[in-house]
């Protein structure tokens, strides 16, 4: 497995770096267009499924279709950013993202689609 090298706070805005330290199951941060949260928040998901193989994640938008586009994408560009891309599985169509070594997730799903959250199983 590569070593990611994590280097905080430099690697995302101080304001989204205890992020990286809670132990907290729901974290929600808010904050302008081009804070920094995206970026924060991708790379965290990547460092929870690489480091603990019994973390799957959820990221929610409000409206399923912009998952694609812009979550999904930020993820592989970060996944690529830190040298751990070919760890994965990058489904574009579902969207979803596979970790191979364990087959955790990252699934994508929209506030404006009940029915696919509470769907949801292990």
């Amino acid at each position: 497995m590569p070593t990611i090298n994590w280097k905080l706070p430099e690697m995302v805005s101080a304001a989204y770096a205890p992020l990286f330290t809670s132990d907290k199951r729901y974290i929600v941060y808010k904050g302008s267009r081009g804070s920094g949260k995206s970026e924060a928040a991708a790379r965290k998901a990547i460092l929870d499924i690489v480091t603990k193989p019994y973390v799957n994640w959820l990221i929610l938008r409000r409206y399923a279709n912009t998952n694609r586009q812009s979550t999904f994408t930020l993820i592989q560009k970060v996944a690529t950013q830190l040298g751990v891309s070919g760890l994965f599985q990058f489904n574009s169509s579902l969207p979803e993202i596979t970790y191979k070594p364990t087959g955790q997730k990252i699934l994508f799903r929209g506030a404006d689609k009940p029915l696919s959250i509470t769907s949801l199983s292990d």
